[in-house]
């Protein structure tokens, strides 16, 4: 049996999505068709597609060109990020094997910078929905620098503290040895 829709037997009652009976349903006259772009809104009875040329709200359409090129977006700005922070991982790990290690500044430089760095890239995040995560962990990467921070403190503050003169003590303890050795030979 044909119905007016050209569908064969296929009852118009079907409510399986993304079949040719679902999709016909739809009613395009609220929708211009420019070449192979829509603009308006498309009306799927509960189904509902809008602003399909510049996307704004949450429920607007987008097309895969757009998502796509904010994922990479996003995916360029992680890159940045996973690179400024294995930077100062890498800066963190001299540090602890040198033993005159006392730079506060330096340290307290990179930090700021990496902080800056990660504000500035949070400002071309596009889903600002995300914003919270990425404050999280901006947060969590503050927590594990702090810490580092203490335990390369705690590291410096072991580290054994010589001065001068019991050098000299030892070398002249050292000298005496020596000079009584020579003497018995």
């Amino acid at each position: 049996m044909a119905n007016k829709f050209g569908l064969g037997s296929l009852s118009l009652e079907t409510k399986k999505p993304n079949t040719t009976a679902w999709i016909n349903k739809a009613k395009p006259y609220f929708v211009d068709q420019i070449g192979d772009t829509l603009q308006g809104d498309l009306d799927m009875n509960n189904f509902k597609v809008t602003n399909l040329k510049s996307p704004e709200n949450d429920n607007d359409a987008v097309h895969k060109k757009y998502v796509r090129d904010q994922i990479n977006s996003i995916e360029v700005n992680k890159n940045h990020l996973e690179d400024k922070i294995s930077n100062v991982k890498r800066f963190l790990k001299r540090q602890l094997n040198n033993k005159n290690f006392v730079n506060d500044t330096k340290l307290q430089q990179e930090v700021a910078g990496l902080i800056s760095f990660i504000q500035k890239q949070l400002v071309n995040v596009v889903n600002k929905t995300k914003l919270q995560n990425l404050i999280s962990l901006i947060s969590k990467l503050d927590d594990k620098i702090t810490k580092q921070k203490l335990d390369i403190q705690q590291l410096i503050d072991n580290i054994p503290d010589e001065n001068e003169d019991t050098f000299q003590q030892e070398l002249n303890a050292l000298e005496t040895k020596l000079n009584s050795e020579l003497q018995k030979e």
